[in-house]
């Protein structure tokens, strides 16, 4: 189908991930001319597409095999029917970082996917058959002895996929807005006490200053006072002596 959209693909090379410049032109002349040529929509158009949109089936898939890539997925499902899109869900971004850090192992992983095909009658018999068997071919191929884990989703639309990664976009960037929020908040709040704790110490030191002057003060006071006493008890004595002084008399 060329309205076809694969989600998740990321390539081994340069030559499977990137288009080139000509290919790329060749797509957009070639939807050019079809948008061109198709005209206003008409009741009969519009029940047509109905009509395949309400025959599509989707199948998901609670595991992928290790490293499988959405081209690899297609060509092993595509021989039991027609299929439309596919979407699978990459591995968490810490996981990723941690498993190139660690194991330096650069390939992509998918933790679960998404299979429409365009009958959901195939879809169905696909699930069912296919369901908890090994993915077989050839011995030597890395994927032979791997299981299939699959489900058909009944009265479930690729749109519900969509409005679903919509929904959990938007929950994602609320909880990262929310998450930043509450850090500034934190920031804030920190940052208040800490102006508040400096203002304390420094009131604190300056009590100290104050009460240290006061104490010297007190100390030099008193040091007078004492020097003043012993001054005056000095002069007493020396009145006292000069007060017991007596003229004597000759011995007989």
């Amino acid at each position: 189908d060329e309205g076809d959209r694969s989600c998740g693909i990321e390539g081994e090379g340069q030559s499977e991930s990137i288009e080139t410049a000509d290919q790329k032109i060749a797509t957009n002349q070639e939807l050019l001319q079809r948008s061109s040529s198709a005209g206003p929509l008409s009741v009969k158009k519009l029940s047509k597409f109905k009509k395949k949109h309400d025959n599509t089936g989707v199948v998901y898939l609670s595991t992928i095999p290790p490293f499988m890539r959405v081209q690899k997925l297609r060509s092993i499902l595509s021989q039991y029917g027609r299929i439309l899109r596919i979407y699978l869900t990459p591995e968490d971004a810490a996981i990723t970082r941690k498993r190139k850090k660690y194991r330096k192992n650069r390939r992509v992983k998918h933790t679960d996917g998404w299979v429409e095909f365009a009958n959901k009658k195939v879809a169905k018999k696909v699930a069912l058959a296919l369901n908890n068997t090994p993915i077989g071919g050839k011995k030597r191929d890395y994927y032979s002895e791997d299981r299939w884990n699959m489900k058909y989703l009944k009265k479930f639309k690729w749109n519900h996929l969509t409005e679903k990664i919509a929904v959990a976009s938007q929950v994602k960037h609320q909880k990262i807005r929310n998450s930043s929020i509450e850090a500034q908040k934190e920031t804030k709040f920190y940052l208040e006490k800490a102006d508040q704790s400096k203002a304390v110490a420094a009131m604190k030191r300056k009590r100290i200053a104050r009460s240290s002057a006061n104490n010297k003060s007190s100390k030099e006071e008193g040091r007078d006072g004492s020097m003043k006493k012993s001054k005056v008890s000095l002069g007493s004595s020396k009145e006292q002596d000069v007060r017991r002084t007596f003229k004597q008399r000759e011995l007989l």
